[in-house]
């Protein structure tokens, strides 16, 4: 993925077309990002204009815009070059859910039920006798887990998205493990008796690894990288009366300071210190 904001060079044919808009662009899905809708139709216009040199089309069926945190706002489409797209209140670039609120708990859902479908993809196998309940749990991490925590790097963990999350991970354990016969009848294992078989890490302790792998990448990317330039960035504004969402950097800093690490952005910027902690912290956190 790139960000566009001086330049642009479309292949083939190998033309600079000079640029001073806000695009984020990979391979065939372009989004474009502005304050003003002015802003928006004279970038798209410019989008246009580039495309059609080279001989590319805009869809328009599959064009929409979105307005963030603006709710209220009952206009359900707007005209752009004459024509007109529809307004949406979410919508889904490389497989992460964007919404007009910025709500993560969407994206999660979203999630959630890919990894179900995942689950039901493999239930032949997950309910076989045959199969052994270690390829089983194989499965759950290597495929189902991973489709759910894909990009989770970059979530913002709030107590009710943890509670969500350990729910739905419970659920696919009580099916794989199943039922336990006690005193002539059948009952739902408890949730110590799958932490006890289980032994591994659960889903959100995976997730706030994931996020610390992800810290210390970031730290150490070039001041250029337009990843680096959002992680350092200011926000522009006032946040809303009320009490202010949780932001990645303030869950994911306050993860290190129960894990008892110091100085964290001096250590992050060293790849083999950094890989150390993340290995000490990984054993802490192991399961039982």
């Amino acid at each position: 993925m790139e960000k566009i904001t001086r330049s642009v060079r479309i292949k083939p044919g190998g033309t600079v077309f000079n640029s001073t808009r806000q695009w984020l662009v990979y391979a065939d899905d372009v989004v474009i990002l502005g304050r003003t809708e002015g802003y928006i139709k004279r970038t798209l216009e410019e989008m246009a204009a580039i495309t059609q040199q080279i001989g590319l089309q805009m869809n328009d069926t599959k064009t929409k815009y979105m307005i963030n945190r603006q709710d209220g706002n009952k206009v359900k489409e707007t005209e752009l070059m004459g024509k007109r797209y529809e307004k949406v209140e979410s919508f889904k670039y490389l497989g992460a859910v964007m919404t007009s609120l910025n709500e993560i708990e969407t994206e999660i859902k979203s999630k959630i039920a890919v990894g179900n479908k995942c689950y039901y993809a493999l239930g032949p196998i997950i309910k076989g006798r045959s199969v052994p309940q270690s390829i089983k749990i194989r499965l759950y991490k290597m495929i189902i887990r991973l489709a759910v925590t894909y990009g989770a790097e970059t979530w913002t963990l709030t107590s009710k998205i943890e509670i969500m999350l350990m729910i739905w991970e419970r659920k696919i354990l009580t099916k794989i493990y199943g039922p336990t016969k006690e005193n002539g009848q059948w009952r739902m294992k408890t949730n110590e008796e799958l932490r006890t078989k289980y032994k591994s890490q659960d889903i959100v302790t995976i997730i706030k690894i994931q996020g610390l792998e992800w810290l210390g990448r970031v730290s150490r990317m070039n001041e250029t990288r337009p990843v680096k330039k959002i992680f350092e960035g200011k926000l522009a504004g006032r946040r809303g009366r009320g009490r202010p969402r949780l932001r990645w950097m303030n869950d994911v800093e306050d993860d290190l300071r129960k894990l008892g690490v110091k100085r964290w952005r001096k250590k992050a910027l060293n790849r083999e210190e950094w890989a150390s902690i993340l290995k000490e912290i990984k054993a802490k956190l192991k399961g039982p």
